[in-house]
């Protein structure tokens, strides 16, 4: 059915006089540059050097993305809820975000403090912490940085450069400066690349804060009283989970990987995991404009605009989402073959990833929902047992792990948490995120 000229003007008019719905289409390009920017690097790197290099740099975003998920504590989600319910004043926004960065740097500065203790006095031996450790503080430190900055502006609707920013952007700084490096022959370190494409990064979003929220007092003195160390972490502690939900058995998965194989297979799955990860694409940038709309629909009860709302936003994920899957489904080997014939050679673990990613549209926004709803300790409990599941498996396959093995034991579990999310959604808040399904349901009530 062809859609008449006519109408299709109309959509385009009513959406270019849509304050909301351009910014929506802003965000949704926006994430998408972003994404690609940060995926180009792990790209670049697999086409230019080798399957090993992928492996130890995947190595080391994992661990900066795990302590830091450890220092933030949740507190960049509770930001986001908290500012987007629309319930408080200026001042204790401001208050949140400055102690919240306080917190996290003490959180920060304790962990350092007891793995520089247990490696003065021989407790233990990390080769890969001796050669950088006052690295990855310090890119730890500006990644904790970014994460509550960018959640603040989210909340305060400034989308775009949200969708940019924390798309990993840093990494299209580091390759700038790999090339620049690589053109003038110059031999530095990977971390002190890394470390000057998030320092940009964070100078960026610093700059965005002061200039776009002109309310934004950077100059607020803070008590002690203020900082409310144990309060804090009381309140954000049911988001340190939930805030990572995506990601976690991903993590363990690269560690297990890194513990049993080589570090050229960890490469291979990380690029496989990459391309597969881009069909989430649409996901993340939805998302970007969906979390705070969620959490301003459900504190204002306003349920049924929330059901429709949910419809909308997991149909048009899902109808994007398949196309990307389309093309990497029949393209899947002539592009691995791009980056070499050792990533060839993995196809099946490419698919199986794929298909994991897929799931998760197919399932719809639930961790998005239930952690914007005030149920993100159901959210934590669920994702714990997803959890416990990809390290039963893995141990329990321990003699025959492979990469095949670990792309089937992340498919598993995905389909774990996704079944009990859909399912509590359901039964609890007569809420349904799978697509079409929510969308007739919805239209139905």
């Amino acid at each position: 059915m062809i859609i008449p000229i006519t109408h299709l003007r109309k959509i385009l008019k009513s959406t270019l006089e849509s304050p909301s719905r351009r910014k929506a289409i802003f965000s949704f390009v926006f994430k998408i540059f972003g994404v690609l920017f940060g995926y180009s690097t792990f790209l670049f790197l697999a086409k230019t050097e080798s399957a090993s290099v992928v492996g130890t740099f995947s190595l080391i975003l994992t661990v900066i993305s795990v302590v830091s998920t450890l220092c933030v504590f949740g507190l960049d989600i509770y930001i986001l809820r908290f500012i987007s319910s629309s319930l408080h004043t200026t001042k204790e926004e401001i208050t949140l975000v400055k102690a919240s960065v306080i917190v996290s740097t003490i959180i920060l500065l304790t962990i350092s403090l007891i793995i520089f203790v247990l490696e003065t006095f021989d407790f233990t031996e990390i080769s890969f912490l001796d050669e950088n450790f006052a690295s990855l503080i310090a890119l730890v430190l500006l990644h904790n940085l970014i994460s509550i900055l960018n959640e603040t502006m989210r909340a305060h609707n400034r989308v775009g450069l949200y969708s940019f920013i924390n798309s990993n952007s840093f990494l299209l700084f580091f390759m700038i400066f790999s090339l620049i490096c690589s053109y003038l022959k110059f031999q530095i370190e990977l971390s002190l690349l890394l470390l000057a494409g998030y320092f940009v990064s964070f100078a960026i979003i610093l700059s965005s804060t002061k200039f776009h929220l002109k309310k934004f007092n950077l100059n607020l003195n803070l008590g002690l009283h203020d900082i409310q160390f144990l309060s804090r972490l009381r309140s954000s502690s049911p988001f340190l989970l939930s805030n990572s939900m995506s990601f976690i058995n991903q993590w363990t998965t690269i560690f297990f990987i890194s513990s049993r194989l080589m570090e050229e297979q960890l490469g291979v799955f990380t690029i496989c995991l990459k391309l597969a990860m881009l069909v989430r694409i649409p996901v993340f940038a939805i998302n970007s404009v969906t979390a705070q709309k969620f959490s301003y629909l459900f504190y204002q009860q306003k349920k049924n605009q929330l059901k429709k709302y949910i419809a909308k936003s997991s149909s048009a994920t899902l109808i994007l989402a398949s196309m990307v899957v389309a093309f990497f489904y029949f393209g899947a080997k002539p592009l691995l073959s791009i980056f070499g014939t050792e990533y060839a050679e993995y196809i099946g673990v490419f698919y199986i990833l794929l298909a994991t990613q897929y799931v998760d549209v197919l399932f719809g926004p639930t961790g998005n929902i239930l952690r914007m709803t005030g149920h993100e300790k159901t959210q934590n409990l669920f994702m714990v047992l997803s959890f416990l599941c990809t390290v039963s498996l893995s141990i329990y396959f321990h003699e025959s792990y492979d990469l095949f093995t670990s792309a089937i034991i992340v498919f598993i579990s995905q389909i774990v948490w996704n079944i009990l999310a859909t399912a509590y959604l359901y039964k609890r808040l007569n809420l349904v995120s799978i697509p079409f399904i929510t969308y007739f349901k919805s239209h139905g009530d």
